[in-house]
């Protein structure tokens, strides 16, 4: 079976009838970051630019790099992002690491062996669809059957997969943006402050 390809001409009409909210959904993403100094942005996925776009919208002075393997959509991200500083790079994120960096990512794995753990969610047949996550203080990976968005299964199939491999808590898509905004956000600052003044009478 072939692989599908978004297609950019199509891809924003094709998201806004299947994901609701879609572009309320991008603007919530760059308004997690409002309050940071951001002045490097790495995109995984970057596909027509939408969700970069947003982010760059608030900092416009940061350098960013866009990382997609679909060069018809990466086209029209630059055009989208046309006057921002952004490098765009063709390449697929399932390419293995070369064997330096691999070989220093595992021993970081390994080093944490004791603190690993697995759960897994669903069947154990044949056909069943299931869930699995490996977690440790430096890496997640989940394994998720989905039922469909784009394509058309109702429930959880064994043909739709999603993967994540991330670092948690740091660097990474795990990093926890909410608590970092409630900690240095000058509104929830003071508030924690005047709570903590309160406690103390």
């Amino acid at each position: 079976m072939s692989e599908y390809r978004f297609d950019p001409a199509t891809y924003l009409d094709l998201m806004r009838a299947e994901v609701p909210a879609y572009e309320r959904l991008q603007r919530a993403v760059a308004e997690a970051t409002a309050e940071l100094t951001v002045a490097r942005v790495l995109d995984l996925g970057t596909g027509t630019g939408e969700t970069l776009g947003a982010v760059l919208g608030l900092h416009p002075g940061a350098v960013a790099v866009g990382v997609d393997k679909n060069d018809a959509m990466l086209g029209e991200a630059g055009r989208r992002l046309a006057g921002s500083t952004v490098g765009l790079l063709v390449a697929d994120l399932t390419d293995p690491l070369p064997a330096g960096p691999f070989a220093a990512r595992m021993d970081d794995v390994e080093r944490h062996i004791s603190e690993t753990h697995f759960c897994w969610a669903g069947g154990m047949g044949e056909d069943n669809a299931f869930y699995y996550r490996i977690q440790s203080p430096v890496v997640m990976i989940e394994f998720d059957h989905h039922k469909g968005v784009v394509l058309n299964n109702p429930t959880p199939e064994k043909f739709h997969v999603h993967t994540i491999v991330r670092t948690p808590n740091g660097n990474d898509y795990g990093m926890d943006i909410l608590r970092l905004h409630y900690e240095t956000a000058p509104h929830h600052k003071a508030a924690h402050q005047h709570h903590h003044h309160r406690d103390k009478l």
